[in-house]
């Protein structure tokens, strides 16, 4: 199982896309803490957020960007 988390302390929906599947995320602190958990994803998978339908992010707390920082994050 994977966990995906982001500090979005303004947002009022956050999404986080898993290869080609998006997942609502949760508010889970009144800090602004927000998380999703996802069952299936396999190592090397493409991942990014999309804060109140915005374009996609990188994680960035991610440890490996393949494509820089500006494109996908990698499981």
């Amino acid at each position: 199982m994977a966990t995906y988390r982001v500090w979005a302390p303004d947002a009022e929906r956050v999404e986080v896309a898993v290869g080609d599947a998006r997942l609502e995320m949760a508010p889970t602190t009144p800090a602004g803490w927000w998380a999703a958990y996802d069952g299936s994803p396999s190592h090397g998978t493409d991942y990014a957020f999309h804060v109140d339908g915005g374009p996609a992010r990188p994680d960035p707390r991610s440890l490996w960007q393949p494509h820089g920082v500006h494109g996908p994050s990698r499981t």
